[in-house]
């Protein structure tokens, strides 16, 4: 099989041109924790000191990892310093612009680790307490190895490239049918396992069951078994999952059920992580939905709850404070010229933005 490994440049997801999907991908932020030791790669805020010290990922262990040249990245950190190595040796974090000492390249290895090498050809490693940039071999302790955890809110929703759909949960299945991830069938928890020494991921569903490599979902344990325990790989703006047998997950069937097939990576293999936006319904003081279903004109006339009386809440990313509200069929609520509120705007403007005032009422 493949080692799953990092292939391609990183930076922020941005949607591909052929990806019609509206969702904002993430961003690749994550925390580096030394295999050898178990502990975080750190930056204080006190003259921007590196250490390894830390035992869980929190805001000081996030870095970003940003495209620099020849397919080699910049390690950013959650203050805007730059990470970088001197010829010397000396591995520092202080640097307010990315320099040509701040390119690193990353190696994985057959563990689903990565090690990470300057430009001066020494790899990033830590005895004890003390960060060091000055070996030309790995060293055999594994000190110079980094688990990647990704530093991100869990809950996301799964986009397959090649079927060009979002995974949702279908007769106890994950499969990849959705042209729009809308609502809770298409919420994942995308899982570390801190539990495994090398780092590994999961699929939870939102019936709270754990996706295994046979495409089988099993119930919610605390310690899940190794069946549902994928090693993450990195290929620009998209993943894959592999299991412990060396396959990849894919889509698999019409209905494009998720399981892992074969030992190669294809567009079947590659998925694109997007956050998930909040959905909401709304009922009237009768009882009833709040809906699109009978016409594009909100109204207030269904006594079930499907997709059509499902809306997403987006907040204007100008900061004004107001909100956007999104229906099943990709348009936004809309105030049209008799005053109605419709969903008929495909882009949201001026006339799609609403001021929310929350009222709490006695029961």
């Amino acid at each position: 099989g493949i080692n799953a490994e990092y292939m391609g440049s990183f930076g922020h997801f941005a949607n591909p041109s052929s990806r019609s999907a509206s969702m904002e991908l993430l961003e690749w932020s994550l925390g580096l924790r030394n295999r050898a030791s178990g502990k975080y790669l750190t930056q204080e805020t006190f003259g921007f000191a590196l250490n390894v010290t830390a035992a869980t990922l929190k805001k000081k262990q996030t870095f970003f990892l940003l495209p620099a040249q020849e397919g080699g990245v910049f390690i950013k950190s959650n203050l805007g310093r730059y990470l970088y190595a001197q010829a010397d040796g000396k591995w520092l974090g202080d640097a307010d612009q990315p320099t040509a000492d701040a390119v690193w390249s990353i190696e994985p290895q057959p563990s689903g680790t990565w090690a990470l090498k300057s430009r001066h050809g020494h790899y990033a490693n830590v005895q004890g307490e003390t960060l060091s940039c000055f070996t030309k071999e790995l060293p055999k302790d594994h000190s110079g190895e980094w688990v990647v955890h990704l530093a991100m809110h869990p809950q996301v929703n799964l986009y397959n490239v090649m079927r060009k759909r979002y995974v949702s949960l279908q007769n106890d299945a994950l499969c990849a049918v959705e042209d729009i991830p809308w609502g809770d069938d298409a919420l994942l928890n995308f899982c570390f396992f801190d539990q495994h020494a090398d780092g590994r991921y999961g699929l939870q569903a939102c019936s709270g069951q754990y996706l295994t490599a046979s495409g089988k979902l099993i119930a919610n344990t605390p310690n899940p078994p190794k069946e549902c325990f994928f090693l993450l790989g990195f290929h620009d703006n998209a993943i894959s999952l592999r299991d412990e047998q060396g396959n990849y997950l894919s889509c698999v069937g019409a209905n494009g059920v998720l399981k892992t097939s074969k030992n190669k990576i294809t567009k079947d293999e590659l998925f694109q992580l997007s956050d998930s936006e909040p959905q909401f319904v709304i009922v009237d003081s009768k009882g009833k939905q709040v809906s699109i279903r009978s016409s594009v004109e909100i109204k207030a006339d269904q006594a079930t709850v499907e997709d059509t009386e499902r809306f997403q809440l987006e907040v204007d990313p100008a900061g004004s404070g107001k909100i956007a509200f999104k229906s099943n069929n990709k348009q936004y609520w809309s105030v049209t010229g008799d005053g109605t509120v419709s969903v008929v705007a495909p882009a949201k403007n001026a006339t799609e933005y609403f001021t929310v005032q929350v009222r709490w009422c006695s029961p």
